[in-house]
């Protein structure tokens, strides 16, 4: 979405439509109704014949909400994936309507309906005539238990100051894989957090970083929390082979990664895991791996060998060696298991120009498995001197 777009909406003006809303909705983490208004059977939405209406909103757990959608003859909406957990229920009213997950639609006709998880590209297409149908979002009950930080209300700019610190470690680690993190706050002994506190508390929240990995709820039912889930950003396809990686380890590699993006196995897995776990190349068992992970079935590629971190190594006064306070193999198995580090490796190849004597310098990229991978993909194999690359600061 272009900035001038953004800029006039943010202006009040212009008319935008279900795809616009449905952009800006999943970049700033809402709901698609929060940006329809307070009067459900009034919001209309229309973008090239397609219509949006918000006929109902269940806030009390679980969240649903449920849409009239109507396509036109030969239309089609393509949906992104919502949070993990997220439920569709859709019954077709008039028509003939084509829906579901991308990757195994279904067709309906009036009078039929279906369910689908919903945390996976699907779409909406009308036939040879127009189509109606009621579509029903369904969002996961939150039911965080025991919070990870319980915190006394705070009395000043420092404890504010620590808040801030707290959900931005949150971030960091719901980023790297911590399924949810719960911050509670308790009221002081002499009574309620009053409406006063809880909108400081949610101005606060929404005056943090936005972070596209994330999502942050305030929840005031009992005691204030703020509740950090994983967005669940969906990876986009690469696109076209680029001609610098034209053999076929760049050929396998890039197949690899279209079906790490479409969450699913295509072919062997048997032979999949055999790619991920014999001897061969780093990139592509990692990107076999990656394949096998996202489509449900964890796996860890050849290579990683962690061992137990190493203590007491070294002096003791703080000036010791970056390798004796970095557990490297660690370091190299978190590399390898990490989703889409990989992809990035074999993006950077597609990018590199393709040129004689290519020269690359990898600065602070932990072990160098970037540089590895780059030289699996761009070295040729007849021994030629195609691409150079030299250890930086940073790299073992």
């Amino acid at each position: 979405m272009s900035r001038a777009t953004i800029s006039a909406l943010e202006r009040g003006h212009g008319n935008p439509g279900v795809q616009t809303l449905w952009s800006l909705a999943d970049a700033l983490g809402l709901n698609f109704a929060a940006l329809l208004g307070d009067e459900p059977a009034s919001a209309l939405v229309e973008d090239a014949g397609v219509s949006v209406r918000l006929v109902e909103r269940q806030t009390t757990p679980p969240v649903i909400e449920t849409y009239i959608l109507e396509l036109p003859a030969g239309e089609s909406r393509q949906a992104k994936p919502h949070l993990p957990g997220v439920l569709e229920h859709v019954v077709v009213l008039a028509g003939e309507m084509r829906t579901g997950p991308a990757a195994r639609p279904q067709t309906l006709r009036a009078g039929q309906s279906m369910s689908f998880a919903a945390d996976v590209d699907h779409i909406y297409a009308a036939g040879n005539a127009a189509c109606r149908a009621l579509v029903s979002v369904v969002y996961p009950e939150i039911t965080p238990g025991t919070p990870d930080h319980d915190l006394p209300w705070p009395a000043g700019g420092p404890d504010w100051d620590a808040v801030t610190a707290i959900l931005s470690r949150a971030t960091v680690e719901v980023q790297n894989g911590l399924g949810v993190s719960v911050t509670t706050f308790r009221a002081s002994p002499v009574g309620r957090i009053s409406e006063e506190g809880l909108d400081r508390l949610r101005r606060h929240v929404e005056g943090l970083p936005a972070s596209p990995a994330v999502r942050r709820f305030l929840v005031t039912s009992a005691d204030p929390a703020v509740i950090t889930l994983y967005r669940g950003s969906p990876m986009r396809d690469l696109g076209p082979r680029p001609q610098g990686l034209a053999g076929d380890l760049g050929a396998r590699c890039w197949d690899l990664a279209r079906q790490a993006v479409q969450r699913r196995v295509e072919g062997d897995a048997a032979r999949l895991e055999d790619v991920a776990r014999a001897p061969g190349t780093i990139i592509e068992a990692a990107l076999a791996a990656d394949v096998l992970t996202r489509a449900g079935r964890p796996t860890v590629p050849h290579g990683i060998n962690v061992q137990a971190a190493r203590t007491g190594r070294g002096a003791s006064d703080g000036r010791r060696l970056l390798e004796d306070r970095i557990d490297v193999d660690a370091c190299e198995a978190y590399d390898l298991v990490h989703p889409a580090h990989a992809r990035r490796a074999l993006a950077v190849a597609g990018a590199l120009p393709s040129v004689e004597g290519l020269r690359i310098l990898d600065v602070g990229t932990g072990p160098g498995l970037p540089l590895a991978m780059l030289r699996e993909l761009r070295v040729p194999r007849d021994g030629g001197q195609g691409f150079h690359g030299m250890m930086g600061a940073g790299s073992t």
